[in-house]
């Protein structure tokens, strides 16, 4: 029988829309093609479970996606000699070390090159002395810490007009990046510390400040910020601004530090803000949500959609862009709001020694008839 590409195509077409996601990602990973194939029969129209990006201690020291449900690893292939950054709406954040940067689809394969950060002759000595005193080179440390959240406003294959907005490692300031734009765009608070978070809630980027307020971030026709709300009180170290599926909430970790000098996560406090009286108050209960929480842009999804997924529940990472991880990240876990307990994870000896996890924004994709 002749060699015929259509009918090889309407083959895989048929086989790979029987697919779970992981071995969809498996499939997709094998060669560009397929990839390529794969893109042009499917759309990522709903979440699925987040997916862990470790680096374990494997030989190759890889990173690889980890499967919480599963105990499984799925293969990410990032491009030579690029870092992982951060990741949002199913992108992710990749820069090497010369600053190069660029959005990364490891489902399509599409990327999207990104204007290059240029930092100043102080911000670079900077890193120099961090790296002096932390014996770590420098290139090493500016792809570590340099990025500590980005932002997508929208998927950039569903809508060619985005933005991606991120926290730098000074948390001073608010870098964004509109699609067409030549160069990034610098923000700031005059008066403020830092930025804890940003988020995109409903149709406008949203910043969390060191004083615990509340801020929308305002692009047009001027730029600036508009206060919207403050939560008051004693403030913990590690803050997160939520989307739960539409209420805007503060999330605070509290923390432990034990005689090795390790940090361990004991609890989260969740504030929600009443639109009514615009302040936020304590909640005890999120519902049938489950949050994922990190060094990523932070994860809601209704749990009851996914039989292994604890409602009421944050899923956490070990994160905090001020803490020097001496002995690897492995305050990995999930914390019951029911109960108030916490729940370590994955299992003794599955953690990433030299790169931060994070959560992505899985997808699963549908079959274009």
């Amino acid at each position: 029988m002749a060699y015929c590409p259509e009918l090889r195509e309407n083959i895989m077409g048929d086989v790979t829309k029987y697919l779970p996601l992981q071995d969809y990602i498996r499939f997709g990973a094998i060669h560009p093609s397929w990839s390529a194939m794969a893109k042009a029969r499917y759309h990522p129209p709903d979440h699925g479970f987040p997916l862990l990006i470790v680096n374990d201690g494997n030989q190759e020291g890889e990173l690889r996606l980890f499967n919480i449900s599963s105990q499984s690893f799925y293969p990410l292939n990032l491009p030579h000699g690029y870092h992982c950054c951060g990741s949002s709406r199913g992108w992710l954040l990749i820069m090497n070390s010369s600053m190069k940067m660029c959005l990364l689809n490891p489902f399509s394969k599409a990327e999207i090159e990104l204007p290059t950060f240029l930092l100043s002759e102080s911000e670079y000595e900077a890193f120099v002395d961090i790296g002096e005193r932390m014996n770590k080179p420098t290139h090493e440390l500016l792809l570590e810490r340099f990025i500590v959240r980005a932002v997508l406003s929208v998927d950039p294959e569903k809508c060619s007009d985005y933005i991606i907005m991120v926290i730098s490692y000074d948390l001073l300031y608010l870098r964004f990046w509109r699609s067409g734009d030549s160069s990034w765009t610098v923000m700031n608070i005059p008066g403020y510390e830092v930025f804890w978070d940003v988020i995109w809630y409903k149709g406008a980027f949203h910043a969390l400040s060191n004083c615990n307020e509340v801020f929308e971030v305002c692009l047009s026709p001027k730029l600036g910020f508009k206060k919207l709300a403050r939560l008051y009180g004693p403030t913990t170290l590690s803050r997160y601004l939520v989307d739960c599926m539409g209420d805007l909430m503060i999330i605070e970790r509290c923390v432990k530090k034990t005689d090795t000098r390790h940090f361990y996560t004991i609890r989260f406090d969740v504030h929600k803000l009443d639109e009514k009286e615009m302040e936020f108050i304590e909640v005890e209960s999120i519902g049938d949500h489950a949050l994922f929480i990190g060094r990523n842009s932070t994860i809601a999804i209704p749990a009851s959609k996914f039989p292994r997924c604890l409602s009421d529940s944050i899923y956490f990472t070990d994160h905090s862009p001020l803490t020097i991880h001496k002995y690897g990240y492995e305050d990995i876990g999930l914390y019951n709001m029911k109960n108030k307990t916490v729940e370590m994870f994955p299992p003794k000896g599955v953690y990433t020694p030299k790169f931060q996890p994070l959560w992505f924004e899985a997808y699963i994709y549908v079959i274009i008839n």
